[in-house]
C-alpha cells in the first residue's frame, strides 16, 4: 500500500480525490468485442468463438485471416493521441475527484472503440471475399457483414458500472 501523505481524517481536498480517483482507475478497464453474454450465432459458436475463428483464418476452408481487434489497435496503438479520447483524459484530469467523471471516461472511450471496431467490418482493412463469394452476396464485397448478426453483437464492458453497451 502506498501512503502519500493523505490525511485520514476530515473532509479531503480536491487534489487528494483526484488522486484517489487516478488511483483508482487504474484497476479499472474498458472491454471491446464481443461477449459470451450475446449468446450463439446462428452457425452454433458464441460470438467470441466466431471472431477467433476470423481471426486466425481457416486456410482448409478458404476463410481468410479477419483480425478486426488487431487491426483496431494496431491503428491506436497509443490510444491517448486519438483526438476525441485525449479530449476526455483532458476532462478527467481536471474532474478526477469526481468518480462520475471516471464512469464517463471510460464509456467514452469504449463507445469511440466500438464505433471504430465496427466500421472496421466490411471496410477494404480486412482481407477481401473471394470472388465467388462476392458474386453471391448481395452487398458484393463486404467480409463479415452478410447477416449483420456478427456486427450488431459489438460491444463494449466498463469495469466500473458492470454494464455491455451494444452498438446501436
Amino acid at each position: 500500500m502506498i501512503k502519500m501523505g493523505l490525511r485520514n481524517k476530515g473532509k479531503k481536498t480536491k487534489t487528494e480525490l483526484r488522486l484517489e480517483n487516478l488511483l483508482k482507475l487504474r484497476g479499472e478497464k474498458v472491454e471491446v468485442g464481443h461477449f459470451p453474454e450475446s449468446g450463439l450465432h446462428y452457425s452454433g459458436m458464441t460470438f467470441p468463438e466466431l471472431m477467433k475463428l476470423h481471426a486466425t483464418g481457416v486456410p482448409s476452408r478458404n476463410i481468410p485471416s479477419r483480425d478486426v481487434l488487431e487491426i483496431l489497435f494496431s491503428n491506436h496503438y497509443d490510444l491517448t493521441k486519438h483526438p476525441d479520447i485525449k479530449k476526455q483524459l483532458s476532462r478527467l484530469i481536471h474532474n478526477a475527484e469526481n468518480p462520475r467523471v471516471v464512469v464517463e471516461f471510460l464509456d467514452e472511450v469504449g463507445r469511440i472503440l466500438l464505433e471504430e471496431e465496427v466500421d472496421i467490418f466490411g471496410s477494404n482493412q480486412l482481407a477481401p471475399n473471394k470472388a465467388w463469394v462476392a458474386d453471391s452476396k448481395p452487398d458484393g464485397n463486404t467480409p463479415l457483414v452478410d447477416t449483420q448478426e456478427l456486427v450488431s453483437e459489438t460491444s463494449y464492458k466498463n469495469s466500473m458500472t458492470g454494464e455491455r453497451v451494444k452498438w446501436r
